[in-house]
């Protein structure tokens, strides 16, 4: 994992709906592998968990107290087992950033589980990211393992979330586009931060031309 401009949190957005996983983000990342070890963050597609995910991890990297190991378990699906070597790797990582962690076949499963453990014994900070909460996980060694964590819910941006969050993008660029529009905006999307942002983006390139 490296640093990147991408999903930090100079772009992440502080609201209602995702105050209390940001809240948490922010004091593992300033203090890890405390009793906030596990973290589990659930919500729907869009609600920005991996975006969390990314800042939180980018944040740790910047403490340089120790690797930071990022996992995309949807990237995993044919896996039948973790790479070899990878009980060497978790005793000098100070965080494990998994996401989608509820996407592991039952193969995986076993090994995720198998790798939380061992950071956890090692005082490794875990954060992951799921679509629902473990309670509706299959069995599995994954399964026992994150039961302990602390689960913490995102729900999708409100309305006036995400019209708030346009008219701080359009200040941001100077760009004269009032609340009308940006609820204009906003109806139009899916409810979420990404089309949301597609569809201001491509206004805004009309307008900046």
């Amino acid at each position: 994992f490296q640093l990147s401009t991408h999903k930090t949190w100079q772009s992440w957005h502080v609201i209602d709906e995702n105050a209390r996983a940001s809240l948490a983000c922010e004091k593992v990342v300033e203090k890890p592998g405390g009793r906030l070890n596990p973290i589990l963050i659930t919500g729907a597609s869009g609600c920005g968990r991996s975006h969390l995910l990314h800042a939180s991890a980018q944040g740790m990297l910047r403490r340089r107290d120790g690797n930071v190991h990022f996992l995309s378990v949807s990237t995993m699906t044919k896996w039948d087992r973790l790479p070899k070597g990878w009980q060497d790797a978790i005793p000098h990582a100070i965080l494990l950033a998994i996401d989608d962690l509820n996407l592991a076949n039952s193969q995986i499963a076993t090994e995720l589980g198998m790798m939380i453990d061992l950071a956890l014994n090692h005082g490794v900070q875990v954060i992951a990211t799921a679509h629902n909460d473990v309670v509706n996980w299959n069995p599995s060694r994954l399964t026992e393992i994150m039961r302990s964590a602390t689960s913490i819910n995102i729900e999708l941006p409100s309305f006036s979330s995400l019209v708030t969050h346009l008219r701080k993008a359009a200040t941001g660029r100077s760009l004269l586009l009032d609340d009308h529009i940006l609820a204009r905006i906003v109806s139009h999307s899916d409810g979420d931060w990404r089309s949301a942002d597609a569809l201001f983006e491509k206004i805004a390139l009309v307008i900046e031309v």
